[in-house]
């Protein structure tokens, strides 16, 4: 199986050096030998699973990774045979067993796999089974057997293919039902246990290091929290070495002087610190909250059994949050009184430093702390808030920000009221840094080419690569932790500084990895109004508003009754329906339509069903399942089109039903697409119906509703909408895009909406050179009788409609209660 770049094989780990990039795909050749293809378009070639990595010539393009978070488990078996892998842009590719690789005529691709060398099967958007039996040379459609085809794998010598209505399994050259097939779903489920070794394997070290459940040792061990248990390991093997108990329930553990010192809850509430020596067992209360001593963040010395804690010595009835307790070498506590409130950052041979938290536009103040008095400390006039601090032998070092720089390291070899200290640069490139158990300090960036080392005030220098080949192909996750316990440092969640006679490369990487994709520019903008002329105008609170009108209704046993009321739209209908039991109604108004329309989903726990209401009774819908909240009625030229946004084994599933003015079905279809369901979007080109699909490099892909367009291809690719599409007045392109959102990207002045209560319409015009704004409509989709309160409580807009008049420009009206409002509004 896999996880991100980690391979293992009935338990056994594939040691170091690993991808440096996650395994995007693999392959069993035929002489039993395996090819892997990472994340960066490096190319591996291995003589088993978990064997030993070479590096082959290399694709010219980054990969789709199977799993984007990287923290899941995939079976190990993607392609037997030759390998196939996705582009970054969805688009599929043969590769050889010599690293040759050639792209397959596929579109844009869902799954693909080879079953062996000649045998090909593919599922490409939206929906379609192809196969080809000629290496992938060419690709014939085939007929699912049942269902919207989803995804193609390997599993346990065969091939399966899984479509919305079932598993079925290749045989004798045609996919047959098996219900006995193995999940669908490419993730394993792993036991919790099995996935803590496959991660401390994947980070190279020998034990399962925690930053706040392992501590440094004398004489090169290193302590753990494991099981319940205190273990001592040894530091560089983490072979085990004693087991000792621990003094309370969820113990951190901290390295001190000549031993340990854990910090411990016990009685169920009361927080305790608690020494122990490092070369006899057992364990030293030095305070407890159950004794009258109030918990607070404990900071202890390197140097000796000094330590202090953010808190007075003794309870008392107010705490000042400006007490601190001062432990002496003797374990004779001094309660001290900052001048300002501040935190401990360090303390070093019975010496504490506190430094005040944010200070934006100044540095912030510090002190000594000692015997019974408390003295300022001079930083740096330049230091900005955020602080982090290590104190040794050899000095105090000061990783901080400044006016004109994120990070910077200041070094002062002598601390007193009045030190020298020593600024050293930190480039830009570096982002975050972390403290080693020496006091030196690594500074990291996106990668692992950013990285680099300062002991004691020198200046930056470059630590020997950890990565055979690109150091930029090893991504460090910037929301992972940093640390370092003894001699080992984990950085980034990728990265471990391994102490020697460990090599240092514990990655392998092509020399010349591409650089990561940028993301396509957000298509988000910001519509600013000014309010015109108020006229009186029929009341809106009576239901969910949509542009300049509200729809409320009722069910009483089978009967369904819908009202529409407003400016734009007014009309009731009542009729009985076919209600399962439990069902309780929800609906909202159609954009932009000047007629009355509706969606109404009667929901039971048994599921769900929809209905177009009309002023002329209502239409079943027929959508199925659908995802919540992922179902929408929207007008267009001729009548009204249906969506619902379903997921299926990691596949987005768009059902798309169009309907005449009558509310009558003219046409279905379910798209399997490798887009996000908020990157597909109703719309037509030409006249004809479909959907619209976000590209990843900022395209825009239609393809059609007509059942007849089984090809599966895009008929037209446009440029896509993003942050510089401008308002068009008018517009002869040929498509047109209708985007939904439900975020409030028009205000005006005292405009409020809650989060996720707004919900706006998009008409975009679209044609090849280019894309513009039609119109923007929009409304609160929650009915008013949810709302708490009365009038006054009530957003002071809760709808508007917005026509484009030129570059940039809209004007048209806003609806609050029983008033309306004049627009001119502006895009930023």
């Amino acid at each position: 199986m896999l996880k991100g770049a980690l391979r293992a094989d009935n338990g056994r780990v594939a040691a170091a050096p690993q991808p440096a990039s996650a395994i995007a795909a693999t392959a069993l050749l035929s002489d039993g030998t395996w090819l892997f293809a990472s994340v960066d378009g490096t190319l591996y070639r291995a003589p088993s699973f978990t064997g030993p990595l070479t590096v082959l010539p290399s694709l010219p393009f980054r990969l789709d990774p199977v799993d984007p978070v990287g923290g899941l488990h995939s079976r190990g078996v993607h392609s037997r045979g030759a390998l196939a892998v996705l582009d970054a842009s969805l688009g599929a590719h043969a590769v050889a067993p010599d690293g040759s690789h050639r792209p397959l005529d596929l579109g844009r691709v869902l799954s693909v796999c080879f079953a062996s060398a000649t045998d090909a099967y593919a599922v490409s958007e939206p929906g379609v089974l192809r196969a080809s039996h000629d290496g992938g040379r060419r690709f014939t459609v085939l007929r699912a057997p049942a269902g919207v085809p989803l995804s193609v794998w390997n599993a346990d010598d065969d091939t399966f293919l899984r479509t919305t209505a079932g598993t079925f399994r290749l045989a004798s050259g045609a996919f047959v039902p098996d219900a006995s097939a193995p999940s669908p779903s490419a993730w394993l489920g792993v036991p919790r246990s099995i996935d803590q070794g496959l991660v401390d394997a994947a980070a190279s070290l020998p034990v399962p290091l925690h930053p706040q459940r392992a501590a440094a040792l004398p004489g090169g061990r290193i302590a753990l929290v494991r099981d319940g248990a205190l273990h001592i390991v040894d530091a560089r093997t983490g072979r085990a070495l004693s087991l000792d108990t621990l003094p309370g329930d969820d113990c951190t553990l901290r390295p001190a002087h000549r031993g340990l010192r854990a910090v411990c809850r016990h009685q169920a509430w009361a927080t305790l610190v608690a020494a122990r020596d490092a070369d006899r067992p057992g364990w030293t209360i030095l305070r407890d909250e159950a004794r009258a001593e109030p918990a607070g963040a404990a900071t202890f010395d390197d140097a000796s059994a000094a330590w202090a804690v953010q808190a007075p010595c003794a309870q008392r009835p107010v705490i000042d949050p400006r007490d601190v307790c001062l432990y002496d070498d003797r374990g004779v506590a001094h309660e001290l009184r900052l001048p300002s409130p501040a935190t401990i950052a360090a303390v070093h041979r019975g010496v504490a430093i506190a430094i005040e938290a944010s200070t934006p536009d100044r540095a912030p103040r510090a002190y000594l702390l000692r015997e019974g008095a408390v003295t300022p400390l001079r930083l740096p006039d330049d230091l900005r808030a955020p602080v982090s601090a290590a104190w040794g032998r050899d000095g105090l070092s000061l990783v901080h920000a400044t006016p004109s720089a994120a990070l910077a390291l200041s070094f002062a070899s002598s601390v007193d009221p009045q030190p020298s200290w020593r600024r050293v640069a930190v480039p830009a490139g570096f982002t975050r840094s972390v403290f080693a158990a020496d006091a030196s300090v690594y500074f990291l960036g996106g990668d692992a080419q950013a990285l680099a080392h300062s002991r004691h005030g020198s200046e930056l220098s470059a630590p020997p690569s950890p990565v055979i080949g690109a150091a930029s192909a090893l991504r460090l996750d910037p929301s992972a932790d940093s640390y370092c316990v003894g001699p080992w440092c984990r950085l980034g969640g990728a990265l471990t500084i391994a102490p020697p006679p460990t090599p240092a490369a514990l990655a392998i990487a092509r020399p010349d990895a591409p650089p990561t994709v940028a993301p396509p520019r957000s298509p988000q903008r910001a519509v600013r109004c000014e309010h015109g002329a108020v006229t009186r105008a029929p009341e809106i609170d009576r239901g969910a508003a949509v542009s300049g009108h509200a729809v409320s209704w009722s069910l009483v046993g089978p009967t369904l009754s819908v009202t529409w009321s407003g400016e734009t739209s007014q009309g009731a209908v009542a009729r009985a329906v076919t209600v399962r039991p439990g069902a309780r109604p929800s609906g909202r108004g159609v954009q932009g339509t000047r007629s009355p329309a509706g969606l109404i989903e009667l929901c039971a726990p048994s599921g769900c069903d929809h209905l177009l209401a009309l002023p002329s009774g209502y239409t079943e819908l027929g959508l199925g399942r659908a995802r919540p909240g992922g179902v929408e009625v929207q007008q267009r030229p001729g009548g009204f089109v249906a969506r619902a946004d379903d997921a299926r084994d990691g596949v987005t599933l768009v059902t798309v039903v169009a309907l005449d003015p009558a509310g009558v079905i003219t046409a279905r279809r379910t798209f399997a697409l490798a887009a996000a369901n908020d990157e597909a979007h109703l719309g037509s080109w030409s006249g004809r119906d479909g959907l619209w699909i976000d590209d990843r490099d900022g395209g825009a892909r239609f393809l059609a509703l007509d059942p007849a367009d089984t090809g599966g291809e895009a008929l037209v690719t446009v440029p896509g909408p993003d942050a510089s599409t401008r308002a068009c007045a008018a517009s002869d392109a040929p498509g047109e895009m209708r985007r939904m959102e439900r975020v409030a990207q028009v205000s005006g002045p005292g405009w409020f909406v809650e989060g996720g209560e707004w919900q706006t319409e998009e008409v975009i015009a679209l044609g090849p050179t280019g894309a513009c704004v039609r119109s923007i409509t929009g409304g609160e989709a929650r009915d008013e009788r949810e709302a708490s309160g009365g009038r006054e409580e009530r957003e002071p807009v809760r709808s508007f409609v917005l026509r484009a008049t030129g570059e940039g420009t809209f004007e048209g009206r806003a609806w609050s209660g029983d008033r309306a409002i004049a627009l001119r509004c502006r895009m930023e």
